[in-house]
């Protein structure tokens, strides 16, 4: 009996040098029968001449003036022979056994319309940024309707694969979103009844840098990642009415969300005036948003982390200073625990000599990892920490 078919979609702009490092991860998949299609969505840094040069006949390759990745996708759809989809962004890499693993699940799991992994995160240079999975809570609840109109629990393009013809039938990606359209899509999926579920196995890796979105907009994005989340989200809700009483909360906790989510970007890119609106909107949405104490410290530390990478280095002081600002205008809405700053702070500079550590400077991952100790004392439980933290006496 013939294998599936997997038709693996690439859309790129302007990184030659990581879609190249992308499409050798497919090339060296365990699964024999796949075909890869990329769609070059207007790059000028001669990513076409460099694939042509490498791959030749391996690939098919699509040029189209820049339109966006959703459009880029769809173009790939439209091109597809595969029983399957498989969705890989141009800056992530799969593991060997990624499409064997997944495609053995479709087949077995014939309600299920698109298959998801856990995943690794990775820096620019291919390095580790931390041994924990993302997207590693492997219970089938979070991945179904409610916990999806919250926040993306499912995860981005490079984990999935679906079936084709149900990705078809629901009409591919959304043109008009730039910003969450895999989201968007796993929303539409479910809506439409279609089920999700995910392996509990880490088959690809996906990288956090500088150029990449999702971690966070560039300043001149954030809004539109606003507008597009808001956008795709009222949709789902709209097509779920008439909202019942739950809904209609949820709805207000899910839109209050990503008004905090973008409060915390303009107070990265230093946009005071901005960041205060959207955390106004956020309390008017959802004034018990403050009472999550551990979504709050968490924002804190991805913010802050990803301010650290954008800035190319760990600045003390301008960690300190995201930290005092936003905490102080979260206190003008409502007084938080001191404990939350701490903690905040303690886990960057935790995240910060993990990476020092891996770098080998164990004197200032010393440093680091000693602060983050003092502030927080629960830190003395992470074994992963005062491992490294130790390794860096001797």
């Amino acid at each position: 009996m013939s294998l599936p078919r997997v038709s693996v979609i690439i859309p790129t702009y302007n990184r030659v040098v990581l879609v190249q490092k992308a499409i050798d991860s497919v090339f060296s998949q365990s699964y024999p029968e796949i075909e890869v299609i990329v769609v070059d969505d207007g790059s000028t840094d001669g990513t076409g001449k460099a694939l042509d040069s490498r791959y030749g006949q391996q690939l098919h390759y699509i040029w189209q003036a820049n339109q966006g990745e959703s459009i880029a996708r769809n173009r790939g759809i439209d091109a597809a022979s595969g029983d399957y989809l498989a969705f890989l962004d141009s800056d992530d890499l799969w593991l060997p056994m990624k499409i064997e693993r997944q495609v053995e699940a479709l087949e077995r799991l014939q309600d299920v319309a698109i298959i998801g992994c856990q995943a690794h995160l990775i820096d620019f240079d291919d390095n580790l940024i931390d041994a924990v999975t993302l997207y590693a809570d492997t219970q089938a609840e979070s991945l179904t309707l409610e916990p999806l109109l919250f926040a993306n629990t499912f995860g981005g393009g490079s984990v999935a694969l679906a079936r084709s013809h149900l990705v078809r039938q629901i009409g591919g990606f959304d043109p008009a979103i730039r910003f969450g359209e895999d989201w968007d899509m796993w929303l539409r999926v479910l809506i439409q009844g279609g089920k999700l579920a995910r392996i509990p196995e880490p088959l690809a890796l996906v990288r956090r840098h500088r150029q990449t979105q999702s971690h966070l907009p560039a300043p001149a994005n954030t809004e539109r990642v606003l507008h597009d989340h808001l956008r795709l989200l009222q949709r789902a809700f709209d097509a779920l009415a008439p909202l019942s009483e739950h809904l209609q909360r949820l709805r207000a906790r899910s839109l209050g969300r990503q008004y905090l989510e973008a409060a915390f970007a303009g107070f990265v890119w230093q946009k005071p005036g901005e960041a205060r609106q959207w955390l106004h909107q956020a309390h008017h949405l959802d004034p018990a948003i403050w009472q999550d104490s551990t979504g709050l410290i968490n924002m804190l530390v991805n913010y802050g982390a990803a301010l650290a990478e954008f800035e190319g280095e760990f600045r003390p002081d301008r960690i300190d200073s995201f930290l005092r600002t936003v905490c102080e205008a979260l206190g003008a809405q409502q007084q938080l625990p001191a404990s939350i700053q701490s903690k905040a702070r303690a886990r960057l500079y935790a995240d910060a000599g993990f990476r020092l550590f891996q770098a080998q400077d164990m004197q200032r991952a010393r440093r680091y990892m000693t602060v983050a100790l003092r502030q927080d004392c629960q830190l003395w439980r992470d074994w992963g920490l005062l491992r490294r933290w130790w390794a860096t006496w001797k």
